[in-house]
């Protein structure tokens, strides 16, 4: 937008010209020759005036000249600032100087002080004053200006010769109006160079770019201003609210315009949405439909329906709905499998296509059977299974497995097996009979398919089975009592064999007992015998019946079932072996048996058990029998010949075989009172004495072996040669206890002494545990803890005598570190608690305690003594100096109060450094074993420099040391904004070392660019960090362009900027490949191509569109046509054109565009065309 500075400039001339009235026009000389210089003519500036003028010859009635204390009054324009006017001086005419100067409603007075001379009439005068801010609107003015006589009175008057204020340098560009506009449809736009008071920048003569706030527009660089106004037309792409577009000259000053809005297109065509492939046939997929201009804006004002339609098969549905704002998404449905299929959408003559893509199978939806004949039971037979989607389409893709199951349950295999493209062939097997057998196949996710009905009949006579009657298992029965069974011939999967009937088809049976009848079965009715009655006497816990038929050797057993005992009748006792021995326990087993000799199981009573002979017999009654039997032992007191034994429960008796009892033998043994106490590690006599089971001696012969209750015993076996007692000296006891005794044993007997005291012997050691006697466990450093200490004999006996006053020992441990070194007195051979403290850590301490009126010693197990709770940080020695940027070793431990240290610390710390600059890494990793070892690099240099670390709990701060410089690593370069091919510009490369520090370099740095174009001076430096060069150029157009700095073998790259053509110099016309133009035949047409391009070669793409033809001439003037079509973004690629005229040396030059340039191809020959006709000379 721009301001209305008519408006403005009519207030000024309306103010000036009221001022130029208030003068009187009678009385009053005229000044001439009046002249006004400013020093700077530029609009809204401070500047110092030069004012000149002579006076009238003959004054007014107020005198003549300007006397020595007269005025000089300017009146000026009210758009100056006259008001900072404090300075006036004389140039010539005038003498003297000033006493004040005073400036009120635009007039500023000078007031001559009265030391120069008079001016006489008829002379000329230049005076200069200052300060005068110019006006900010740019326009020719003029001053009034009058002379006064010392009361103010006017002398003379006149305006000034016009003076010119000029407009400042270009500040923007205001851009008129836009109204709503079309996408792709040119429209005009007034553009305005205007300085920042609004003036029309008319020296502007250059171009703008063109750019938007969304979109693009065409074409993208305007034509050259004039006067500093250009009416250009242009173009927008995309539609839409908002749209501004802004200009660009290339010293980036800018501009813009109002937002507007830019509406759609016309319909070119249709945009259709991504179809992912494939596609199903018969299932439906959103697509969505778009109607678009040329540039894909959407016509929401397209609100119709459209016709659909594909490459293969007819989509449903045929026709869309209305579209809604442009756009229509609709559920599309293919019923035909295709591959690359499109789908097209027309509507008022335009349309659209999708992309290719593929419409698959439909989705699986069921599994079909072949027919399957009739099969017999147990044989392999193939079947055939199709995956079939709903059309009953094979679904070749379906490479999975199905879930086999019949209506017999007796199908195998239960799976399929991987189908190969939609189709699986198998064998099966069922092994059941069925006159209407299904087999069914599952896929577990829904799909399902069945065979047609077959029938399965029974395989070959395999084997019998015998059953009860109801075809279960044959129950427990009993014996001598008769029962029924169930016999059937079956196949080898357990089907009835129905051929097995009639003559000959009766099977022999047998029992495991051997005790079956009859021995021969009936005869069998459709394979089935169904009522065989049979008697079994003899019982068994696991008896069967096995069937078996002679002329076929097919056998078959029952299962194994139970044939009971009968009632009761009696008992019977097993054989007793003879001779038994008096008191010595003999096995007795009794029975209680049937009519059959069966053992009564049931019988779970007792007998009375007797002896004959005199004597007793033990135990005189049985214990209760188990399963119809006891299985006893008796002893029989004395010894006889002809003995038996009769058991009896007063129903039934029974008396066993007869046999002899000898005599009893060895019984046991006794040992002799031993005396009390006895002192531990002493030897002592021990005798032994053999006894029968009455405790009469007995000529014993065998050893005899001593042991007792301490477990410390040691002693000489006793030897017995036909003797009853023995005795040994060397009898000793290591462990002193009360309440001890010893245990002799031999030939399996036993005796027992008198219970004796052992007391411990002298002390010879001791044994330092914890406060329960076990190992000392890992302890902390600086915590005390409790040991117990006992005072013990060489056997580990506790030395009781080790007691009070003069019974404490010195302590001391591995790292000398504990307290106290003096322990308490013991009590009765214990210090039960003794409290230490070890401040000192150690993974194999031990504490050691010596009695020093005895000499002897002890020590405890080996154990840790670990850190205790962290207290601070170590740092370990940094060595001086370092190297700014290089890493060098820091070592960081955290310890407790003891100065170990804390390897349960696995923390981390913050790391810094003193002296400014930065510190890597500024934390350390985690710590091992409370250690860090690291390593960190320092960024700059500094002396007395300390490495401080925390961990918010605990700081430690390291030595001093200094860190030296690094070295030259790397150059930067100073970011460069986008240049114009050909023109200088500056590059500044900074030295820097592997921090990013400026390094002080003395050396040569050269340019080069990743175009190859770029010229440019050597940067030399002089122990400097940065030089700056004025004098780069690149005149290759490319984006994405570099600069490299090397130098002193180290680089340096600069931000990636884009160089952008110069203006238009000239065009090139070539062929369409490039190349030259060859020869041609008059009048047939032939295709050049012309570029625009700079002085460099660049392409000129803002000469495009609109206004970028050019005019075409050839030598012989016989081109047609004479004016080219459109460039596109600097490049006329086809041009048609016809040259009627021969020339063996013909040019095309084209001449156009802004600056005007022009471009001439290579010479070719125009050769005839074929003879058309003959002319006869005059």
């Amino acid at each position: 937008m721009t301001k209305d500075l008519g408006l403005s400039r009519r207030l000024r001339v309306a103010t000036m010209a009221l001022l130029l009235t208030t003068a009187p026009v009678f009385g009053q000389g005229t000044l001439t020759r009046v002249f006004v210089t400013p020093s700077d003519t530029t609009a809204g500036v401070g500047a110092l005036y030069t004012l000149s003028f002579r006076t009238s010859l003959s004054g007014s009635l107020n005198g003549s000249g300007i006397p020595a204390k007269g005025r000089i009054r300017v009146t000026f324009d009210s758009t100056f600032t006259d008001s900072l006017v404090n300075a006036a001086i004389n140039i010539y005419g005038l003498t003297g100087g000033y006493d004040s100067i005073k400036v009120a409603n635009h007039k500023l007075t000078l007031y001559r002080d009265g030391t120069g001379a008079a001016l006489a009439a008829g002379d000329s005068a230049m005076i200069k004053f200052a300060v005068v801010d110019n006006s900010a609107l740019a326009d020719t003015f003029q001053l009034f200006v009058e002379t006064l006589n010392d009361t103010g009175a006017v002398i003379d008057t006149a305006k000034t010769a016009p003076f010119r204020i000029v407009p400042a340098a270009l500040d923007h560009f205001a851009i008129d109006n836009v109204g709503t506009q079309a996408a792709g449809v040119p429209f005009s736009l007034k553009l305005y160079a205007r300085d920042e008071h609004e003036n029309l920048v008319t020296k502007f003569k250059r171009y703008v770019i063109f750019s938007a706030n969304q979109g693009v527009v065409e074409p993208d660089t305007s034509g050259l201003f004039v006067n500093g106004t250009l009416t250009d037309t242009v173009f927008l792409n995309l539609a839409g609210a908002g749209r501004i577009l802004s200009v660009r000259d290339t010293l980036n000053h800018t501009g813009a315009s109002n937002a507007f809005l830019v509406n759609h297109g016309a319909l070119h065509h249709f945009a259709v949405s991504n179809i992912s492939s494939p596609q199903s046939a018969g299932v439906g997929f959103p697509v969505t439909f778009t109607a678009q201009d040329t540039f894909n804006n959407t016509v929401t004002s397209f609100a119709s329906t459209a016709t659909l339609t594909a490459l293969t098969g007819v989509p449903a549905p045929a026709t869309t709905g209305v579209f809604t704002l442009g756009s229509r998404t609709e559920n599309v449905t293919l019923s035909v499998p295709a591959t690359s299929n499109r789908l097209t959408v027309s509507a008022g003559g335009k349309d659209g296509q999708s992309n290719l893509f593929n419409v698959s199978v439909g989705a699986l939806h069921h599994f079909h059977f072949t027919t399957i004949a009739g099969q017999q039971a147990g044989n392999a037979f193939n079947i055939t299974i199709a995956a079939h989607d709903a059309n009953h389409n094979t679904v070749s893709s379906f490479v999975g497995s199905t879930v086999l199951s019949d209506n017999t349950g007796s199908l195998s295999p239960t799976t399929s097996g991987a189908f190969t493209a939609g189709v699986r062939t198998l064998a099966v097997t069922i092994t059941k009979t069925n006159a209407n057998t299904v087999i069914s196949a599952n896929d577990g996710s829904g799909h399902l398919g069945q065979s047609d009905a077959f029938v399965v009949t029974h395989n070959n006579l395999d084997h019998f089975a015998v059953t009860n009657v109801a075809g279960g298992n044959i129950a427990a029965q009993t014996a001598g009592t008769s029962f029924d069974i169930r016999l059937v011939a079956q196949d080898a999967f357990g089907n009835t064999v129905v051929t097995h009937t009639g003559a000959g088809s009766a099977v022999s049976l047998a029992n495991s007992t051997a005790s079956l009848v009859p021995a021969t079965s009936g005869d069998f009715t459709n394979g089935v015998l169904a009522t065989q009655n049979v008697t079994i006497s003899k019982t068994s816990n696991v008896d069967a019946i096995t069937a078996t038929h002679g002329a076929s050797g097919k056998t078959g057993a029952s299962n194994a079932f139970a044939v009971n005992h009968g009632p009761q009748v009696d008992f019977r006792i097993g054989p007793i072996a003879s001779p038994q021995t008096a008191g010595a326990p003999f096995a007795l087993v009794l029975t209680a048996v049937d009519g059959n000799e069966n053992p009564v199981t049931s019988f779970a009573g007792t007998v009375n058990i007797s002896v004959s002979g005199g004597g007793t017999i033990a135990p005189s009654v049985s214990g209760n029998f188990i399963g119809g039997v006891w299985n006893g032992s008796v002893a029989i007191s004395t010894a006889g010949v002809n003995r038996t034994i009769t058991v009896t429960n007063g129903a039934f008796s029974e008396t066993s075989n007869v046999f002899d009892v000898n005599t009893g033998g060895l019984a046991s043994f006794a040992i002799s009172a031993l005396a009390s106490p006895i002192t531990a590690g002493q030897n002592f006599n021990v005798t032994v004495t053999a006894k029968d089971a009455n405790g009469n001696d007995f000529l014993h012969t065998g050893t005899v072996t001593l042991s007792d209750n301490t477990g410390s015993l040691t002693a000489s076996q006793l030897v017995f040669a036909g003797q009853a007692s023995a005795t040994i000296s060397d009898a000793r006891i290591t462990k002193a206890q009360s309440g001890v005794f010893l245990t002799a044993s031999g030939n399996n007997r036993l005796g027992q002494s008198n219970t004796f005291n052992v007391t411990h012997a002298a002390l010879s050691q001791f044994v330092v545990q914890n406060t329960t006697g076990g190992n000392i466990a890992s302890q902390q450093a600086g915590t005390s803890f409790n040991i117990r200490i006992e005072a013990q004999d060489q056997f580990g006996n506790l030395v009781t005598a080790h007691n009070g006053a003069g019974s404490a020992v010195a302590m001391a441990n591995t790292t000398t570190s504990i307290a106290p070194i003096t322990s308490g007195n013991f009590s009765s051979g214990v210090l039960a608690t003794q409290n230490v403290t070890i401040s000192k850590t150690s993974n194999t301490d031990a504490i050691t305690v010596t009695h020093a009126a005895s000499g002897i010693t002890g020590a405890s197990n080996i154990f840790a003594v670990n850190h205790g709770s962290q207290a601070d940080f170590r740092i370990g020695t940094i060595a001086s100096p370092q190297t700014a940027g290089s890493p060098f070793a820091l070592v960081v431990r955290a310890v407790d109060a003891n100065e170990n240290t804390v390897t349960s610390y696995t923390g981390t710390v913050s790391i810094s450094v003193s002296g400014g600059g930065t510190i890597t890494p500024n934390a350390s990793g985690n710590f091992i074993a409370g250690v860090w070892n690291g390593s960190v690099a320092i960024s700059n240099a500094a002396s007395n420099r300390t490495i401080s670390v925390t961990n918010g709990a605990f700081s430690e701060t390291s030595n001093s040391f200094n860190v030296n410089t690094g070295g030259l690593a790397s150059f930067t370069i100073d970011a460069i904004t986008d240049k114009i091919a050909g023109q200088n510009f500056s590059v500044t490369v900074r030295a820097k070392d592997a921090n990013g520090n400026d390094f002080l370099h003395s050396g040569t740095v050269n340019l080069s660019d990743n175009t190859g174009t770029l010229t440019a001076s050597p940067l030399v430096f002089v122990n400097q960090a940065s030089v700056t060069i004025a004098d780069a150029r690149i005149t290759k157009a490319q984006t994405g362009v570099f600069i490299t700095a090397n130098g002193s073998n180290r680089l340096g790259q600069s931000n990636n900027f884009n160089v952008t053509h110069a203006p238009l110099n000239q065009f090139v016309v070539r062929n369409t490949a490039g190349g030259n133009i060859t020869s041609q035949q008059a009048g047939t047409q032939f295709i050049v191509r012309v570029e625009a391009q700079d002085q460099f070669g660049n392409l000129v793409t803002s000469h495009s569109g609109a206004g970028s033809a050019v005019s075409i001439s050839n030598t012989t003037s016989s081109i047609n046509p004479t004016t080219s079509g459109l460039f596109t973004s600097g490049v006329l690629a086809s041009q048609s054109v016809t040259i009627n005229k021969t020339a063996s040396a013909d040019a095309i030059t084209v001449n156009g565009g802004s600056p005007a340039s022009n471009g001439t191809s290579n010479t070719f020959a125009v050769t005839h065309g074929p003879l058309s006709d003959f002319r006869i000379a005059n």
